[in-house]
Order: structure tokens, then C-alpha cells, then sequence
């Protein structure tokens, strides 16, 4: 079994446990540090919180706020990101 195989099955058994990752890590000899490596390389890549967008697919608004959670607010007003290469 692969090292990788190995550490994605530590990480299965680990969030089965019921255990804190301290825990776990004292009871199978393994360093808290490696185990959260091996956690944040576990995740499916989609699932990063970003969605691919076609064009065309969604009609953009006359302007979008983004709003942070510090408060700031981001606000923008539509504009046409369509660009033309002429050579």
C-alpha cells in the first residue's frame, strides 16, 4: 500500500474516532502536524468554494456588493470583461 494510501486511511479512521486529532496522534504514534498535513490533503479538490463559470450561464447584474466579515463592502458596477485580440 502506498504512503499516501496509508496516511488518507489514517485520516478515515482518525474522523471515525471521536477523538480530538491530539488524541488520536498520541494513540497511534503519529505527530499532530503530519496528521494535519494529510487532513488538508484529504479534501476533494471541488471543494474549494469556487464554482466555474461559462459564458453565458448567469446574467451578471448592474452591480454586485461584496461584503467582508470586518465590515469593509466592496461594491462594483457592471462592466463588460469581454476582451477582443486583434492582430
Amino acid at each position: 500500500m502506498s504512503k499516501r494510501k496509508q496516511m488518507l486511511n489514517l485520516v478515515s479512521t482518525w474522523r471515525v474516532s471521536g477523538l480530538s486529532q491530539q488524541q488520536f496522534c498520541k494513540e497511534k504514534g503519529v505527530t499532530l502536524g503530519k496528521l494535519s498535513y494529510w487532513i488538508a490533503h484529504s479534501k476533494p479538490k471541488e471543494d474549494s468554494g469556487f464554482v466555474a463559470l461559462k459564458p453565458g450561464s448567469v446574467k451578471a447584474p448592474d452591480s454586485l456588493e461584496i461584503h467582508y466579515p470586518n465590515g469593509v463592502v466592496v461594491k462594483l458596477c457592471r462592466v463588460d470583461l469581454t476582451v477582443i485580440f486583434v492582430f
